[in-house]
């Protein structure tokens, strides 16, 4: 496990969804005009929390004291592991946080799991960078289109 990371406790719900509250800005909800910002910003503050209660397999936090500074919330499907929520405090951000926590669900599941994936925006490119640096490759690419019906 990489320095200052650690696996969630229940007692890191809040800090979880702090930082998912404020974190987001090239998911599918906020680059949907018709979802206001405030919703989509709810929407990963209570999917962060619902994570860290059990919905996800494990999650791992990086901490600084006793600060939550960063999340990743790991899904497991048959053989696969699904990076299925993880963010970064705003101010901490460009710190190596996003590659510690990527690093610790590696090895946490190195043995157990033959496959890691992760979905992200086309155009977020820092999380495609930081991804790619960690030998991750595009398996797929995906447009979903959807329509708000009255």
């Amino acid at each position: 496990m990489p320095t200052n990371v650690r696996i969630a406790e229940k007692a890191d719900v809040e800090g979880c969804a702090a930082i998912a509250g404020h974190t987001f800005r090239f998911d599918r909800f906020h680059a949907d005009p018709e979802i206001d910002d405030d919703l989509a910003d709810k929407l990963k503050v209570q999917w962060a929390r619902n994570s860290v209660l059990g919905r996800a397999d494990v999650v791992f936090v990086t901490y600084d004291q006793e600060k939550i500074t960063g999340f990743n919330a790991c899904l497991v499907c048959n053989d696969s592991v699904i990076i299925d929520l993880i963010g970064v405090a705003p101010e901490q951000q460009g710190r190596g946080l996003g590659r510690a926590l990527t690093t610790a669900a590696l090895a946490h599941y190195a043995g157990k799991a033959t496959r890691m994936l992760v979905g992200t925006q086309s155009c977020n490119v820092a999380s495609l960078a930081l991804y790619q640096s960690m030998g991750f490759r595009i398996a797929a690419s995906a447009l979903t289109l959807h329509a708000h019906l009255p």
